[in-house]
């Protein structure tokens, strides 16, 4: 499975999601719509919305992962051929690293020309789930910044880990779940009750990946601290963590102080890799975020006087798509030992 993997992993940094080929993501959503109109049905006869969203959500997962693991025993190569297919497209690392450089260049521009500001919000709004109509572009680098460090779990680490462990059943198992939070998952009155399963069952199989893509990214910082050492380059700009000894620095806080920031966000694994992410770099997330109308305060995450500007958020690029990178060398390494 691991191979399988790694493999898939390759293709999607390559050639990102097979946009030509129909998505298993798109079969999930119309499946989602058709289920929640005679989900909710039950649920109401039954006074149960609760139980109905329950049933709905296990449902679709149960049904997802049965039927990539029967594409999967499909004779002769097509069973191979499926695997790989349902292993690529439940990855979306290189997605997020292309879409992640489409709103970088066009945050640069605004920042250049302000009339190219509303491209700009538009290219940050495609990547997450707040209000960027009004942000200007010191909003728009932290939002990017946000988003890229929380979907390094979302989009690749915990799809990778299910993948390995459990193959493309387990894998589609987690990303109908993944899905449907993003569907029902909400806390409004609408959805509050009914994705309440939905949402927790996300959060389930995300809780190991989160604290995982946080470790990686450390990881992935320290070899290429070490690396440039060796080669006798100086250490990167804009990451003050990379200075001198990287668990020694004094700007360095330490672990346990990305724990401790991670844990207080209503998220219980959005704030790992955002926090990991703002002390690397030296951005800082949370604070006021708008969504429907509503101006939401969030914890702080990484140094106070912390800000996340073009260069920190580019080399956070690159560091995304090397941690990917690295998180599949350890699978591979893993492998060989076992």
């Amino acid at each position: 499975m691991i191979a399988l993997a790694c493999l898939a992993l390759a293709l999607d940094l390559v050639f990102a999601d097979p946009k030509s080929l129909p998505h298993p993501v798109q079969g999930i959503g119309f499946l989602a719509g058709r289920l929640e109109t005679h989900a909710r049905r039950l649920g109401a006869a039954r006074g149960a919305p609760v139980l109905a969203g329950a049933l709905a959500c296990l449902a679709l997962c149960l049904l997802s992962a049965s039927l990539a693991a029967l594409a999967c025993r499909l004779p002769s190569f097509l069973g191979s051929l499926a695997a790989l297919y349902l292993a690529w497209s439940g990855l979306a690392l290189g997605g997020l690293v292309r879409e992640g450089k489409s709103a970088l260049a066009r945050i640069r521009d605004a920042e250049k020309d302000s009339s190219t500001l509303p491209a700009a919000r538009h290219a940050v709004q495609m990547l997450v789930s707040r209000d960027t109509s009004a942000m200007l572009t010191d909003e728009l680098y932290r939002s990017l910044a946000e988003s890229l460090s929380e979907n390094l779990n979302d989009a690749f680490v915990a799809p990778f880990f299910w993948l390995c462990l459990t193959g493309p059943a387990g894998l589609w198992f987690h990303k109908t779940a993944s899905t449907l939070d993003s569907m029902w998952g909400y806390r409004n009155e609408r959805w509050r009750d009914f994705g309440k399963t939905a949402a927790r069952l996300d959060d389930a199989l995300a809780f190991i990946p989160a604290r995982l893509s946080a470790a990686l990214m450390l990881l992935t910082a320290w070899l290429e601290h070490t690396a440039r050492r060796i080669r006798g380059l100086p250490p990167r700009p804009l990451t003050p963590a990379f200075d001198g000894d990287f668990f020694q620095t004094p700007g360095w806080p330490g672990y346990a102080t990305i724990s401790r920031q991670a844990r207080a966000c209503s998220s219980p694994n959005a704030g790992w890799p955002m926090a990991a992410a703002a002390w690397l770099f030296h951005g800082k997330s949370g604070g006021p975020t708008p969504y429907d109308g509503i101006m939401a305060q969030k914890p702080l995450l990484g140094p106070e006087k912390g800000r996340w500007q073009r260069e920190n958020c580019r080399l956070l690029l690159l560091h995304v798509r090397n941690t990917g990178i690295v998180c599949a060398l350890i699978a591979l390494a893993f492998a060989g030992i076992v």
